[in-house]
């Protein structure tokens, strides 16, 4: 039989009766629908009858669509494709049948949908944000001359049992005061403030779920989706106190704003997470140096040219000093005593292109990173090493890798603070290592 605490842990539960639709065909049935906290949304249809549902175990996924009225008297929507975990004959009941889908909400413009009072008017919506661990609570703030409010889940799990569990659970509100003119612009505005978040913690915080809320604070209807979550992850860059990370926000989302029209800031956030992850050393720091070479690439293409000079002038340099150049070569083998055929390989070496470490100096130095010449050296070095061979430069050093990968995580944490625009405390994941935990005391300044 079907345990839905199998899966994790229940976020919210609806059950009552309704109609359900698959393969073109209406069933009547009891129903469950659960959210878990990790985002998935599992149906669970009892039927009055056995109905032979038939389904291949080598692709278990159906349409379905289930309308039905909940036990408090709210209307129930849920829409897409689905995954069949179980299908059999109910226990107890003779000649009735469970049908059990966990549901992908990826395709679909309404997953599951709650209404409860369809005449009330909105005014506001509450985001179910899951893993942000709030220590002074409730934070107000205002983007754009909307007012927003993030306060804690009451009883909601704390920062100890979410890092020893690495869980994934709801610990917070987003309040946003105004209306969207659609749905587009609201996940735009709202995902803009999760990465920040995300950014600023460390780990990934999004929005599982939302309430549309009338001017009392009633909610009107709920939607629940599948957003991406992970598990969380204990390594913040910035501790905020409350006055301060009202400032962030603010400040943050104009930035942020402005940065999302050359990057593509989602697969940004993705890769700068995964950095702060748990996993093997080598394979974060490649992923530092993907994320440190996009952003330079597009920093570069879009504030200067990643060429030293046009093509066309280059190419006719390139002809004029062909000649010249394989004489040399020629000269200077026949002078040091090695083999001269690879004169035109050594040619077309030559090329118009930037080096990295050119485009990564202009980067952070139009950016005003606090990063000196000397640590953009070093990281060059490192970057060079991981990329060409997998290993550290100073590898089996004892001690050095985990030093090394440190460093190579806090020149990114400063390079996407300075893209921000951000001042204030930070998070040293340098010198973090060798201080009480939580403490924040280093600050965070542009040049």
């Amino acid at each position: 039989m079907f345990e839905i605490t199998n899966y994790g842990d229940v976020a919210s539960k609806y059950s009552g009766v309704g109609e359900v639709v698959l393969r073109g065909v209406k069933v009547q049935c009891d129903f469950e629908v659960h959210q878990l906290h990790s985002n998935r949304v599992f149906v669970n249809c009892l039927f009055k009858k056995f109905i032979h549902f038939q389904y291949s175990r080598r692709d278990p996924r159906v349409d379905l669509q289930l309308r039905g009225i909940t036990k408090e008297q709210y209307d129930l929507l849920c829409q897409g494709k689905g995954i069949v975990l179980y299908s059999g004959i109910a226990y107890g009941y003779e000649y009735e049948e469970t049908l059990v889908c966990s549901m992908a909400g990826f395709d679909e413009d309404v997953l599951l949908k709650v209404v409860r009072n369809i005449n009330s008017t909105i005014s506001s919506y509450r985001f179910h944000l899951v893993n942000l661990v709030l220590f002074h609570d409730p934070v107000l703030f205002q983007i754009q001359g909307v007012k927003c409010k993030i306060e804690r889940v009451p009883d909601s799990s704390d920062f100890a049992i979410l890092n020893r569990e690495k869980g994934i659970s709801i610990t917070s509100y987003l309040t946003i005061e105004t209306l969207f003119s659609s749905e587009e612009e609201m996940n735009k505005f709202v995902g803009a403030i999760c990465n920040l978040l995300s950014l600023a913690k460390g780990t990934l915080i999004n929005w599982i779920c939302y309430d549309e809320l009338d001017d009392q604070g009633l909610i009107v209807c709920s939607y629940h989706d599948t957003w991406r979550t992970m598990s969380f992850q204990s390594i913040e860059l910035i501790a905020f106190e409350s006055t301060h990370f009202s400032e962030y926000l603010e400040r943050g989302f104009e930035a942020y704003s402005k940065i999302s029209k050359d990057y593509d800031m989602e697969r940004a956030m993705q890769l700068f997470l995964y950095t702060h992850g748990y996993e093997v050393m080598e394979s974060h720091a490649l992923v530092i140096c993907s994320l440190i070479d996009y952003l330079s690439n597009i920093y570069v293409s879009a504030h200067s040219s990643p060429h030293l000079t046009d093509e066309k002038t280059f190419k006719k340099f390139k002809r004029k000093i062909l000649k010249p150049f394989i004489k040399l070569v020629q000269d200077i083998a026949t002078e040091l005593e090695f083999d001269d055929k690879n004169a035109n390989s050594y040619f077309e070496q030559i090329n118009n292109r930037k080096s990295f470490r050119d485009k990564l100096e202009f980067f952070v130095n139009q950016l005003k990173a606090p990063i000196t010449t000397e640590e953009i050296s070093i990281f060059v070095k490192s970057r060079n090493s991981i990329v060409h061979t997998s290993r550290f430069s100073r590898d089996k050093i004892n001690g050095s890798n985990s030093e090394e990968f440190y460093e190579m995580l806090h020149f990114l944490d400063r390079t996407m603070l300075a893209l921000l625009k951000y001042t204030g405390p930070y998070t040293n994941v340098v010198t973090m290592r060798n201080s009480p935990i939580g403490s924040n005391n280093d600050h965070f300044e542009l040049k």
